[in-house]
């Protein structure tokens, strides 16, 4: 379930990519590459260095906007009652306005599915006059998933290690074996895919979440900005 999570995540990222018409075989294959990547509205871009990645489940960021922060705020707000990763409700975005005011949009998942989805967990957006939004995602509750499922897995993992005779099972099955590796090596690699996979795996996998999360709040806020934009025009 945890990795049918990130394959969302990233197929929420991507949503807005259209490949480019190719011209040639080589532009068409540049093409095929470019599609890869999220685009965003040119006026909200993520800026170069405004990014403090961290390995704990919490990201901060700046984006540029267009409109102005009252009317940022009030389109986002809107937004979010629609439903907003995709504009339209949905039970795994199911996200509310927890405070609202004082230059401040604090949004929060409203229901377990939701936090467990993309990570969007606590979302606080504070615009500037300036003409750019700095946003912070907290993301303890999917972290939690994330640990809880691994180790959890991690401990079924143990208890058959310490429980069976592991060694002599694989001394008794050849084809079990790594081969070119003893009966103790290949238990030792056991005993280390198990405490990989179970207790170092979710903080990596926590570590790798910032950017694609990074990516989703920048793409929200150049959306919500073209929006509030094509509003304000006569």
């Amino acid at each position: 379930m945890l990795f049918a999570d990130i394959a969302l995540a990233t197929r929420i990222e991507r949503a807005e990519c259209r490949p480019l018409p190719p011209r040639s075989s080589t532009a068409g294959i540049r093409a095929m590459r470019q599609s890869a990547l999220p685009r965003y509205v040119v006026s909200s871009r993520l800026e170069p260095g405004d990014i403090a990645m961290s390995l704990g489940p919490q990201i901060e960021g700046t984006v540029t906007i267009r409109t102005s922060a009252g009317d940022f705020l009030e389109a986002f707000r809107r937004r979010v009652v629609a439903g907003p990763l995709s504009g339209q409700p949905h039970f795994r975005s199911n996200h509310v306005v927890r405070e609202a005011g004082s230059g401040t949009l604090r949004v929060h998942a409203a229901d377990r599915w939701t936090a467990f989805n993309v990570g969007l967990n606590e979302l606080e957006l504070r615009p500037s006059r300036a003409g750019t939004v700095q946003y912070r995602v907290r993301y303890w509750r999917w972290a939690r998933f994330a640990l809880v499922l691994s180790g959890g897995l991690g401990g079924i993992g143990l208890a058959l290690l310490l429980g069976f005779d592991v060694r002599g099972y694989i001394a008794s099955h050849p084809s079990s074996q790594l081969q070119g590796l003893s009966v103790d090596q290949n238990l030792l690699i056991a005993w280390a895919m198990v405490l990989f996979w179970g207790f170092v795996w979710p903080w990596i996998l926590i570590a790798m979440h910032n950017r694609p999360l990074h990516r989703l709040v920048a793409r929200l806020i150049a959306e919500v900005d073209a929006q509030a934009a094509g509003a304000a025009s006569p």
